[in-house]
């Protein structure tokens, strides 16, 4: 199996497995910008709906691929989701 493999940071507390294989998701911004982030098509498109669906100025909560760093998004920026490395 070929992929992108990254190490999802410890939110919780508890311990886990080192390498854990997360499927990512690349999204075209309307700057032409082009980020990859740390969750499956349908999740990511998931947070965006809810952002939109929420009160104006909501952002959508991410994690950035490769970096686990968090990343928030004006949902109206986005303008492509596409699958990215699974």
């Amino acid at each position: 199996m070929t992929g992108h493999s990254t190490t999802v940071p410890d939110t919780t507390g508890k311990p886990q497995p080192a390498g854990v294989a997360v499927a990512t998701t690349k999204l075209l911004l309307a700057t032409g910008t082009e980020l990859e982030v740390d969750a499956p098509l349908d999740k990511v498109v998931k947070e965006l709906e809810d952002a939109v669906r929420s009160s104006a100025g909501t952002l959508a909560r991410l994690t950035q691929a490769g970096t686990g760093e968090p990343i928030a998004l004006n949902p109206a920026h986005v303008v492509a989701v596409r699958p990215g490395k699974q």
